[in-house]
């Protein structure tokens, strides 16, 4: 109850700053909204946020509502504060700079994360759950112009080195995305005793998509299996679900699918400290009827020291 109203009151407060700060045909965000009068261009550090806020919502809701507003702000982000010499984004447009000495680039990691870092983060974000290479090379090219002073005050960029490491590797948590955002993952408890954990996994695919099943109908394709990384977890019983049959443009032979949203409840027993997180790793391959993309390992953490017994 308590996290449904929270969510909910962070729908409501995202969905007015959207109706009333956000100008749809100037792509233009306001940083003051005050007895119904705007004022004040955003920042960078506006577009930021307010881009990683959406993209939270769509992790918690599913609806691609919020995915594209994320979009929208980031694109009008880079538009108006990209450095397209050096690189990195300018805290203020072009325009805003008109009257001051330098172009500041908001950098710097303290009491809050940086304009760039969130920024960095929004892109790689972004990238992971809608497949656009544009979000990955922005990022990689924010990353290297700040690395050289990243290597001599690591300290200044805490929150740029989370946001870097998620991007080469993945953000580890209860969801992740795959198949160029055309596959949704999470891990979820569903109960637990003295020494078992019931979690449900959940795949979830875009229209047009698939994977193969647990028992593929030929050797060469790739199983989608379920399996436990955690020293102090061990996979007891994963109940796969029945499999669709499906045949596509490029193959005579049929194929063992699922597609749309499958849930496979896994079971998990305690090998060791039955505090520590549990980690699993879920393979898989994601095709439509033209192309198969290549084979992934999504990893997901459940921190099983908050889940009621």
């Amino acid at each position: 109850m308590e996290e449904s109203r929270f969510l909910d009151a962070a729908i409501t407060a995202a969905e007015h700053l959207w109706m009333h700060a956000w100008d749809p045909n100037e792509k233009h965000l306001f940083r003051i909204l005050r007895d119904g009068k705007l004022s004040e261009s955003g920042k960078l550090r506006d577009y930021a946020y307010l881009s990683q806020s959406m993209l939270t919502l769509y992790d918690e809701t599913g609806d691609e509502l919020w995915l594209k507003r994320s979009q929208s702000l980031v694109d009008s982000m880079v538009e108006k504060f990209w450095d397209r010499q050096q690189g990195g984004f300018f805290s203020v447009t072009e325009n805003d700079a008109a009257d001051l000495i330098a172009r500041h680039k908001d950098r710097f990691d303290e009491s809050l994360p940086s304009g760039n870092s969130v920024a960095a983060s929004s892109l790689s974000k972004l990238y992971r759950r809608t497949g656009q290479h544009i979000y990955a090379r922005l990022a990689d090219q924010l990353f290297q112009t700040f690395a050289a002073e990243i290597v001599q005050i690591p300290t200044s960029y805490g929150y740029t080195l989370k946001a870097l490491q998620d991007h080469r590797d993945g953000s580890i948590g209860p969801l992740e995305f795959a198949g160029s955002g055309s596959v949704r993952v999470s891990v979820r408890a569903a109960g637990r005793s003295d020494n078992r954990i019931q979690t449900i996994v959940e795949v979830t695919l875009a229209d047009g998509w698939h994977v193969q099943s647990n028992q593929p109908l030929a050797d060469n394709l790739i199983a989608t299996k379920i399996s436990s990384v955690s020293e102090d977890w061990h996979l007891e019983n994963a109940t796969y679900p029945p499999a669709d049959e499906a045949y596509l443009s490029f193959q005579t032979d049929p194929l063992s699918v699922w597609s749309g949203t499958v849930q496979i409840p896994v079971d998990f027993k305690a090998a060791g400290e039955r505090d520590s997180a549990l980690q699993l790793n879920l393979q898989l391959q994601a095709c439509n009827d033209e192309l198969c993309l290549l084979p992934e390992n999504v990893q997901l953490e459940l921190p099983v020291g908050l889940i009621k017994g």
